[in-house]
């Protein structure tokens, strides 16, 4: 208990003196020296954009429905039609209602992964996971679903942890039916020995994905037309935005977009993907073996989401959010993972700001372009490399136990 104390002490240390002092700098920056660019006065988005996330999916649905341009799957639609009955259609209101959800069933589940702990500790804990997490402050300022996919997320894997992995299939299934990415997750509740449980997630998911995703708004064929007319151009679209132009650079960690920081003549490169995909794809997949092969929920966790995040094309700062419970993971000892200091202080860092330094550069000059970035990339390039060498060495051990207790 004592080394796991000393694991939580310096996980709230980066946490809290890591956010404060972006918080000081930013403010001392525009008090003191001054720019031509008030948003940067907060290690955030443009203030002006508050819930821009959010209200943007809303107008675009409640103006063209299921014909709306947006690169999400359906059953975004599904909780954006009820959150609109129980509102009015008052995006405001809805908003408020929205944010009391996300305190409301986080605060919780946070509350009960941290029950080893004394109930000072927690209130501390809880509250510095919260206020003190970049990722999830920056889901919340801009009003992403990136939130909704998380809290469907950690009560998955809650649920894991409890043996119940028909119930954890459940919940992490409208995840998938919202965001393609969180289908990595199903490595948290998958062994060897039994793929029904993929089988089922792939159904729920596909359920929540045509089913429930269209029962607002018209006849259920003609929504599903017009959402597959829509889909098809929104990742054009995004592609267009988010990776070929420099839109994508701002709150990225993927490498080609650190590249694309570090050496502006790349952003017009149609080299970086390719060689970047060449490279990452086998990774991926690697990881996702060893996830695959692997006990203990971390680096289940781990695994593919790091790969993902720096293989991607782009890959924003909302993501690194699921970070989050690998660190209680790692300063409680839950499931027996037994993490060493270097473990908590490179998640702990990836959770903070770290925008000090801000790229200028004379190609496509972005304020967003900053350090935060940078060291991002480099601080899960190193948890990446890291854990698949845990990963390995805990294989192997798990595998030598096993020929002793089963000798031929």
């Amino acid at each position: 208990m004592k080394k796991n104390i000393i694991k939580i002490e310096i996980m709230l240390l980066i946490l809290i003196i890591g956010t404060m002092s972006s918080i000081i700098f930013h403010y001392s920056r525009f008090a003191f020296i001054g720019n031509h660019a008030p948003f940067l006065d907060t290690f955030l988005h443009n203030p002006i954009n508050i819930f821009c996330d959010y209200y943007s999916i809303d107008d675009g649905f409640s103006r063209f429905g299921y014909k709306v341009t947006l690169a999400y799957f359906p059953f975004t639609f599904f909780i954006l039609g009820t959150l609109q009955m129980i509102a009015v259609n008052n995006p405001y209101l809805l908003m408020q209602i929205l944010l009391t959800i996300y305190f409301i069933t986080i605060v919780p589940i946070l509350f009960k992964f941290l029950e080893s702990l004394n109930i000072r500790l927690r209130i501390i804990c809880v509250f510095s996971l919260i206020f003190f997490n970049y990722p999830f402050l920056h889901s919340l300022h801009t009003g992403n679903f990136e939130t909704i996919c998380f809290i469907f997320f950690i009560y998955s894997v809650f649920f894991v942890q409890k043996k119940m992995p028909i119930v954890a299939a459940i919940l992490i299934s409208p995840a998938i039916a919202i965001k393609a990415y969180p289908i990595i997750f199903i490595l948290t509740f998958i062994d060897r020995s039994n793929y029904k449980k993929v089988l089922f997630t792939t159904f729920l998911a596909t359920l929540f994905f045509v089913l429930i995703g269209f029962i607002f708004k018209g006849n259920f064929i003609d929504n599903i037309k017009d959402y597959l007319d829509g889909i098809f151009y929104s990742f054009q679209n995004y592609s267009n935005i988010m990776v070929s132009s420099s839109s994508g650079l701002a709150f990225s960690h993927s490498i080609a977009n650190s590249l694309k920081i570090l050496f502006p003549t790349l952003k017009h490169s149609t080299l970086v993907h390719p060689i970047i995909s060449l490279v990452g794809i086998p990774i991926f997949i690697y990881s996702c073996y060893l996830a695959f092969r692997v006990d203990g929920v971390v680096y289940k966790i781990i695994l593919p989401l790091t790969s993902l995040c720096l293989f991607a094309p782009t890959s924003t700062d909302y993501r690194l959010i699921y970070l989050t419970l690998p660190l209680i993971f790692s300063v409680t000892g839950m499931s027996n993972f037994v993490a060493e200091k270097k473990y908590v202080i490179i998640i702990s860092l990836l959770l903070i700001p770290k925008d000090y330094f801000v790229f200028n550069n004379p190609i496509t000059i972005s304020l967003y372009e900053n350090s935060n970035s940078i060291l991002n990339t480099i601080l899960l390039l190193v948890l990446l490399f890291y854990s698949i060498r845990k990963s390995l060495l805990t294989i192997k051990i798990n595998l030598n136990e096993n020929k002793v207790a089963n000798p031929k």
